[in-house]
């Protein structure tokens, strides 16, 4: 018997396939060795004896499991029960890993296959440091979950994974793999996007080496995404200067809604009431009734995150400096790089600073941005809508009656004529609560078309919140994509605006969301612990194999029976929120017309404590009705001078609005008053919902992050 182990044990310890070099470690490499049955495999085929031997040692029954045997046994011959729908897996569908289900059938609690790979990995580790495959996946995966440097020693002594410091190196390693990715999606013959974002990470007074301090990195996060269905027609940068200018052209009409999109919004706002509110077998039925506009077939996107630059995009400065980093990286000379019409996908304030920096390269509008603790979390504040929304259906109960009721304007004004701004108030944050929904559906199901009807809503409901700089952006993508586009240019646009992980019927995000992600699993996961906080340590390792990382630890807790399912039990019974929401409406009387219910801005008081007199003034008006107001008064005109492009002068020097008058009635006293950012924090998972899933209970939700509810 000593033979037998010995002659097997040389086996192992010599197995080319069971051993990799630091150097060689590549993402692929990874993703092939956790082929379902592949270590398995190799340890079989090595150890038939030991793998045999300990199998039975392993897998035979003991009596607690011959009684639960005989148990079922008997259970089967009774009628069967339904199984609980909020359970997180069903009965009769046990998640077995993809290694094989036996050791559920023979009433198991835990993977008999992944314990002998862990087994023999542990006793060949031992002996010979070089046979390291699955000690160096293992110690890579617990890493990435955030596993301490002490557990990490601990089960390195115990032979269970590698040491800290060769995890450490191993993500370099991977790093640099990933950027030479990405660096090869850029050289080949597909087209692709670039996507940024500033990244900013706190570091505590226990983090500062030197002086007891806060202090803030401020970085910016990138990643390469291609286009394969794109025309080389889309670069074309000639034809795109041709069409420079050409906004000068447009007028109101351009940015109104017109009958058509009052049509497919109604259709719209009748499917997502309905996907609210009714039971699964019937959501088929709804999805029917969602207007759809040229969606894009479901297909995986192809991201290649590039990792942290060591720059502050938050200004115009900051964002040449960003470009011209980007051109460095990619390896292309600035003569190529500039020859072509390159999509950046961006937020607000990065688009307005790249407007900016190119109206003046040398002018430097600093923005400074702070971390504020307080700031409230975007997954609660979309919780409240959604929240709020439901509440008032169910107190309304029908769909149709519901829909007109609250989003046709002669209704909506029977409310204003009465002085009842309470049931006013409610139907205004119906019809906007159902065009967020509506978007946030068209964006799951990359639906440009639709997304570009809610644009032209938003543009007037946004100035008149007075959020100015949003309401700004919706015209410029409005003007540009019917002025400034060639039809190439618009399709390869329509591509950049989402992004699809699993490429899923109904999966796709924002694409500026899946920077959130990364940004949160650089933040949140793949941090670095103490003073070891540094930019050079988040370039190097932190950030470039974030995707990897993500993907690595899935399919390495895939393999070994670990399901990737959603938790349909929540900690929070909704159900409770829901009815308490609806009978303080009933109490409230919210939704009966009743006359003489104002709600009145706040008098003015002076520095010396008059309170100003004369008519009172209603709080409460519809903010599309007051943006159609600007934008019609001047407004629209002014922003075409200020943004469009002059074959004379070029573009205009100014084009910010002057700053947002304080009398605002929309101002509350909350967060919310803020219209200079925005006021909503994602520094939790449920604010990003990163789509660590495969499955949704239903398609067109978490598009926008934010979880479900």
């Amino acid at each position: 018997m000593e033979e037998i182990a010995l002659l097997e044990s040389d086996k192992v310890i010599n197995d080319a396939r069971l051993k990799i070099r630091l150097k060689d470690c590549t993402l692929e490499f990874i993703r092939n060795i956790l082929d379902p049955g592949r270590l398995p495999g190799i340890f079989r085929e090595d150890t038939p004896y030991s793998w045999d031997f300990l199998t039975v040692f392993t897998t035979s029954p003991n009596e607690y499991r011959k009684k639960q045997a005989r148990k079922t046994s008997k259970a089967k011959l009774k009628t069967p029960t339904e199984p609980d729908e909020w359970d997180e897996i069903a009965d009769e569908d046990p998640f077995v890993g993809e290694t094989g289900g036996f050791w559920k059938d023979a009433g198991f609690a835990r993977n008999a296959t992944f314990a002998l790979v862990f087994v023999f990995s542990r006793l060949a580790f031992t002996r010979n440091t070089g046979t390291n495959v699955f000690p160096m996946i293992l110690g890579l995966f617990l890493e990435i979950g955030g596993t301490s440097s002490r557990i990490l020693s601990t089960l390195s002594n115990a032979g269970a994974c590698v040491s800290i410091t060769t995890i450490k190196r191993l993500k370099k390693t991977l790093s640099e793999d990933a950027v030479a990715h990405a660096v090869s999606l850029i050289n080949g013959p597909d087209l692709f996007y670039i996507i940024f974002d500033n990244i900013n990470i706190f570091l505590r007074k226990s983090q500062q080496r030197l002086f007891n301090k806060n202090s803030m990195i401020h970085a910016t996060n990138a990643a390469v995404i291609g286009l394969p269905d794109a025309v080389p027609a889309a670069e074309d940068l000639a034809a795109k200067q041709r069409l420079r200018g050409k906004r000068a052209a447009a007028t109101g009409s351009d940015i109104i809604p017109t009958n058509e999109d009052e049509q497919k919004m109604f259709s719209s706002f009748v499917g997502i009431v309905m996907t609210l509110i009714i039971a699964d077998e019937m959501l088929k039925a709804a999805e029917d009734m969602m207007a759809s506009d040229r969606p894009l077939p479901p297909k995986k996107s192809d991201a290649r995150p590039i990792g942290v630059f060591d720059v502050n995009e938050g200004s115009k400065k900051g964002i040449i400096q960003m470009l011209k980093s980007l051109q460095d990286f990619s390896g292309v000379d600035e003569e190529q790089w500039s020859s072509k019409a390159r999509i950046i996908v961006c937020d607000w304030l990065t688009s307005s600073n790249i407007r900016g920096a190119r109206r003046d390269r040398m002018d430097d509008g600093l923005l400074n941005r702070t971390w504020d603790a307080e700031k409230p979390n975007y997954a609660d504040a979309k919780a409240l809508i959604r929240h709020s929304l439901i509440a008032r259906i169910l107190y309304e109960v029908m769909t149709q009656d519901f829909v007109a009721n609250f989003t046709e304007a002669p209704n909506i004004q029977k409310a204003k004529n009465t002085n009842d701004d309470y049931y006013a108030h409610s139907q205004y944050f119906v019809g906007d609560a159902l065009i967020f929904c509506v978007y946030e559906h068209d964006v799951a199901f990359a639906d440009a078309g639709i997304v570009l009807r809610v644009l032209k809503y938003w543009a007037f409901s946004f100035r008149g919140a007075g959020l100015h700089n949003y309401a700004r952006e919706c015209i410029e993508i409005l003007l540009q994509w019917k002025y400034e586009l060639t039809p190439e240019m618009q399709a390869m646009k329509e591509q950049a605006w989402f992004f699809s992980r699993f490429g899923g019927r109904g999966r796709s995000i924002a694409s500026d969301m899946y920077l959130e992600q990364n940004n949160f699993w650089v933040k949140r996961v793949n941090i670095a612990k103490g003073s070891g906080v540094t930019i050079k340590y988040i370039i190097e390792k932190g950030s470039a194999p974030v995707e990897a990382f993500r993907e690595l630890s899935h399919k390495f807790a895939r393999t070994f029976g670990f399901a990737d399912r959603s938790r349909r039990h929540k900690e929070v019974d909704v159900a409770q929120d829901l009815r308490l929401l609806a009978e303080t409406m009933i109490h409230a009387k919210l939704h009966v017309l009743t006359a003489n219910r104002p709600v009145y801005m706040p008098l003015k008081v002076s520095k010396k404590g008059v309170v100003a007199t004369g008519p009172r003034v209603s709080a409460i008006v519809d903010s599309f009705v007051v943006g159609a107001q600007a934008l019609h008064g001047g407004k629209f005109r002014e922003f075409i001078r200020s943004t469009a492009w002059d074959p004379a002068s070029g573009y205009p020097v100014e084009a910010e609005d002057p700053l947002v008058d304080s009398e605002d009635p929309l101002l509350n006293g909350t967060v919310f008053d803020q219209v200079d950012e925005n006021p909503l924090g994602r520094d939790g998972f449920r604010d990003t919902d990163d789509g660590d899933t495969h499955s949704q209970s239903y398609l067109g939700l978490g598009a926008l992050g934010g979880g479900l509810e």
